[in-house]
């Protein structure tokens, strides 16, 4: 017969705990299709849209998240856009990308982030997007660098 005593006892509690942790945590991390992130990703099928978002990462983007992609060859306009985005979370924009006015974000009740892959969001978001507390990301300060030194490549 196995004796325990109170040592062994609370490290074989401890461990069986940390093992029902893990797995709940596991279970959290797995999202099914009802939980899943809505991601809207407004930039046309193309290279450019594939060099920001290759092969390989759309498909973790696809197995992660729920993803409507603009199907045409440009741009979405104002109007199209404000069609499309419906429940997104999430949208991911590009060079040419319509403003997000109160009227397209009218539409987008569930909008939380703008991901834009260029660099200025000037042109893209007003204060509209700001004051619903839309976070709104750009990727500004890593082409400033490269930005620079291209110039001075060019003087």
């Amino acid at each position: 017969m196995l004796k325990i005593n109170s040592t062994t006892a609370k490290r074989l509690m401890i461990r069986n705990h940390n093992t029902q942790k893990q797995r709940r945590c596991d279970q959290c991390r797995r999202r099914t299709p009802m939980n899943k992130i809505k991601v809207l990703v407004t930039m046309p099928g193309g290279l450019i849209r594939d060099s920001f978002i290759p092969s390989a990462l759309a498909a973790r983007l696809e197995a992660e998240c729920n993803v409507r992609w603009n199907m045409l060859e440009r741009n979405y306009t104002q109007a199209e856009l404000a069609e499309a985005i419906g429940d997104a979370q999430v949208c991911l924009t590009g060079w040419g990308s319509a403003q997000f006015t109160a009227d397209v974000l009218d539409k987008a009740p569930n909008l939380k982030v703008i991901a834009h892959t260029g660099g200025t969001v000037a042109s893209l978001v007003d204060d509209a997007a700001y004051n619903r507390g839309i976070w709104v990301l750009s990727g500004n300060e890593l082409y400033a660098r490269s930005v620079g030194e291209g110039v001075i490549c060019y003087m």
